[in-house]
């Protein structure tokens, strides 16, 4: 780069190190400081997939300013001449990708102002290179963009309209995704858009977001934190608590903290995965149930299994479970979902007769216990009824008292293939579940309740824990 090779000479007889070192280039060619888990951050984070989890103010927007400003400033994974130079921030929303958009211009002006713990007042960045942004670089219409000197293109975007489309046909060498939970469609957002547009420079995608129990895909997001953390190739994830930052005055942090929830102090502080106030199975115990390693089975002769089925005809799911219960670990070996509506009643009977005919022909024993309160009570009963070995009637009680036996088994003696559907269902599962979707839950617990012989164990809110 032309621009590189005209620095002054101060800064060209670093330009080697910066290259390679991101929290370098920050601190000699932006003039930031930066804490050690933030430079652990900018000097790991360079695999496919990159995952944040930090606490609220940790610093994560700036590192990923820094970090767009790095790859473009040197143009990183260039490699063979491809056309248009990009990196690219995505958002849920306008106003968050706005953010990123913002700090990049102001850490290139030397107008980033941040906390200063050592004079306990507000400073800002001593920049050196205020020439790569040059005037009228930045252009928030139709879109936010900044063309910097040398040709580098830097977009920040919204992926609410219309789950990141916008960005098709493409190429970009690194993209960030800022507040990844907040998204409505991440996991398709991910794998349909984002990814193919890095495939070009070999470049990376970082996923940053405090996990927001409330955020539509904070499961999505748990499930992707949960590969790194398994040392997954191509993935990498690092946590981070607010204390770690010293550019926040701790002492009112720490009385911010004092004042906040309990049941929201761990997200907010130590992100940390908060699923709700009452969550009834734990993240451990639903990582124990499935087994990366399992798939599901065709039926085995003499093998003993149990169904559970929970119907639906409207906008709810009908889901069945079979349980293969010859020894333990149980194991579900045939799954099937689909949404009432689509399927007319007398569809899913045949649907589920042959299920039953499948497994039952050679088995052992064959168990169905069905879900007698949906399709109109006795309706689905009457038509399933030289079949069905036991009717189950949902009531308050009753769906407390089954969710209590699959707690007991889940992470001891119950195991599955991945289901994403499922996982996330148990993870936002709790005791109110009016908003919640839960077929899949109750569709497991009623095969369950067939695989300990139809005991109804005291719901959990009458035992001690």
């Amino acid at each position: 780069m032309e621009e590189i090779l005209n620095l002054p000479e101060e800064l060209t007889e670093k330009i080697s190190q910066a290259r390679n070192d991101i929290p370098f280039f920050a601190r000699e060619f932006l003039g930031l400081e930066l804490f050690p888990e933030q430079e652990k951050w900018l000097t790991h984070s360079n695999k496919l997939i990159n995952i944040l989890v930090p606490a609220n103010r940790w610093g994560k927007t700036i590192c990923t300013a820094i970090k767009h400003i790095h790859y473009c400033f040197f143009k990183t994974r260039m490699g063979a001449e491809v056309g248009a130079y990009r990196t690219l921030n995505v958002a849920p929303h306008s106003d968050i990708a706005r953010v990123v958009f913002e700090y990049v211009q102001q850490i290139v002006l030397g107008k980033f102002s941040y906390w200063d713990p050592i004079t306990k007042k507000r400073k800002t960045n001593k920049s050196k290179i205020e020439w790569f942004l040059p005037k009228g670089g930045a252009k928030e219409t139709p879109y936010m963009t900044i063309t910097f000197k040398g040709g580098a293109i830097f977009m920040s975007r919204s992926t609410a309209e219309d789950k990141g489309d916008g960005i098709q046909g493409r190429a970009f060498a690194y993209i960030s995704y800022d507040e990844a939970c907040r998204s409505h469609w991440l996991d398709y957002e991910i794998n349909a858009n984002l990814l193919p547009r890095l495939t070009d420079f070999g470049g990376t995608l970082d996923l940053t977001s405090t996990p927001d129990r409330e955020s539509p895909s904070v499961t999505d997001y748990h499930a992707l934190y949960t590969k790194g953390k398994e040392g997954m190739e191509d993935y990498y994830v690092q946590e981070g608590i607010v204390y770690e930052n010293p550019f926040l005055d701790h002492v009112e942090v720490k009385r911010r903290e004092e004042k906040t929830d309990e049941a929201l102090k761990e997200q907010i502080f130590y992100g940390q995965f908060v699923f709700a106030a009452s969550t009834t199975f734990e993240p451990w115990e639903i990582d124990a149930f499935f087994d990366k390693n399992l798939s599901f089975e065709e039926p085995i002769g003499d093998h003993s299994y149990v169904m559970g089925i929970d119907l639906a005809t409207g906008e709810d799911y009908t889901v069945i479970t079979v349980l293969d219960v010859t020894k333990e670990p149980y194991k579900i070996v045939h799954w099937r979902r689909w949404q009432g509506k689509s399927v007319v009643p007398q569809a899913q009977f045949e649907i589920i007769r042959g299920i039953h005919k499948n497994y039952g022909k050679h088995a052992k024993s064959m168990d169905v216990i069905l879900d007698s309160t949906a399709m109109g009570g006795q309706f689905a009963a009457s038509f399933l009824s030289d079949i069905i070995t036991k009717n189950v009637a949902f009531t308050q009680s009753s769906k407390r008292s089954l969710i209590s036996n699959l707690k007991d088994l889940l992470a001891k003696k119950l195991r599955s293939p991945e289901i994403k559907e499922l996982r996330k269902e148990l993870l936002l599962y709790r005791d109110d579940d009016r908003k919640l979707t839960t077929d899949s839950v109750m569709s497991l617990a009623l095969a369950a309740h067939g695989a300990i012989d139809y005991q109804m164990p005291e719901p959990y809110a009458a035992r001690t824990m």
